[in-house]
């Protein structure tokens, strides 16, 4: 199989160039590396081109949004698999070929990968990989995503000749939760989604508090957004899981051998990011 993987990046020119070096020391070299740039304002274009290897493709997209970057790795891949990648993200070393590996031996529709912290000392990093590490429970059985919330294009592939057929393209109207939505299409026509723990990228999560704040904000907006376009029945997926308490619990348990004040630190973001998911949902 062939492999094309698709960085959507947009004023992270720096963040690129660490990608990309990531990417040319697989163990299994992609065919094709796209940065698709969404209309960036710094030096992208300079760190793409800095660049020398004929495979690192570089593709100007005029329409601010993710999703318009998504189509357009749809559109120009020609890989038989697509990868997308954050353009804030470090791929391990065998990341490539555990997806390759999985699309041979499984067949299915799409993959989503492991995504693990950058920035493990850092609060809202650590707060956002527990609130990642959590859902994986909720949303996966026995090696299938079960429910669309855990998918994250952070690290997600799909064979193209399977999701092609159905002509489908991300929403350009919705404002967060776009590869949800779209995996959700592809689940309700009764595809499979594998989830592999072995495909590993580290995320550069949001490590400032105002930031990883606003980003729960969207969450909220995005899942109030999704239960819009879907029946009651997907919506009581996207709803359900572990009561206040439980979560509460499992954070304690997260957080037993780090610092206090660490500690402290977890437990009032956790409270305070919950009211603000809160309000973004009812804003929506």
């Amino acid at each position: 199989m062939t492999i094309t993987v698709a960085l959507v990046t947009r004023n992270r020119a720096e963040d690129v160039r660490e990608c990309i070096n990531s990417l040319l020391v697989q163990d299994l070299i992609p065919n094709e590396i796209l940065v698709i740039d969404n209309a960036s304002e710094d030096n992208t274009k300079e760190v793409v081109d800095s660049f020398s290897s004929e495979i690192i493709k570089y593709i100007y997209c005029s329409d601010i949004g993710v999703s318009f970057a998504r189509n357009a790795a749809l559109y120009h891949a020609v890989g038989d698999v697509l990868c997308y990648l954050d353009d804030d993200s470090v791929a391990e070393k065998d990341w490539t070929l555990q997806i390759v590996k999985c699309f041979e031996k499984y067949k299915c529709a799409g993959i989503q990968g492991f995504i693990d912290n950058y920035y493990p000392k850092h609060a809202a990093a650590i707060l956002t990989q527990f609130q990642r590490d959590m859902i994986e429970e909720l949303c996966t059985t026995k090696g299938y995503v079960t429910t669309p919330t855990f998918c994250a294009a952070g690290n997600l592939s799909f064979d193209l000749s399977k999701v092609k057929k159905y002509d489908l393209e991300f929403n350009t109207n919705l404002k967060a939760g776009e590869e949800q939505d779209y995996c959700r299409r592809l689940m309700e026509r009764n595809e499979q989604i594998t989830y592999l723990k072995d495909s590993i990228i580290y995320h550069k999560w949001k490590k400032n508090s105002k930031e990883y704040l606003i980003r729960r904000y969207k969450t909220g907006i995005s899942q109030a957004s999704q239960q819009k376009l879907v029946s009651e029945s997907v919506n009581d997926r996207f709803t359900s899981g572990l009561s206040k308490v439980d979560i509460l619990k499992k954070l304690y348990d997260y957080s037993l051998e780090m610092p206090f004040y660490l500690r402290f630190k977890l437990f009032s973001l956790l409270i305070l990011s919950n009211i603000v998911k809160k309000i973004g949902y009812l804003k929506a």
